[in-house]
């Protein structure tokens, strides 16, 4: 059961042991292989880094949630 990204950006420091400092940080080559487990894809340029922490910045309480989507990982969670 994740944990909610409403203010995530107050929630630092990140990881399991805080050894993430910032949003940016979590997203970066450092911590690639916790990226890699969820998808052998993810390769987020600098542009992709900066867009993806302003929206995680952007949810609040008012923000419009979103149901998953069934099928939307290629990997099996519940193994």
């Amino acid at each position: 059961n994740p944990p909610s990204l409403v203010g995530v950006n107050v929630g630092a420091p990140f990881m399991h042991a805080g050894n993430a400092r910032t949003l940016e940080e979590i997203l970066s080559p450092t911590f690639l292989p916790h990226h890699r487990a969820l998808s052998a894809n993810f390769t987020p340029s600098a542009a992709d880094v900066s867009n993806l922490v302003a929206y995680l910045q952007s949810i609040d309480d008012n923000a419009t949630a979103v149901a998953p989507t069934v099928g939307a990982i290629d990997v099996d969670l519940c193994q």
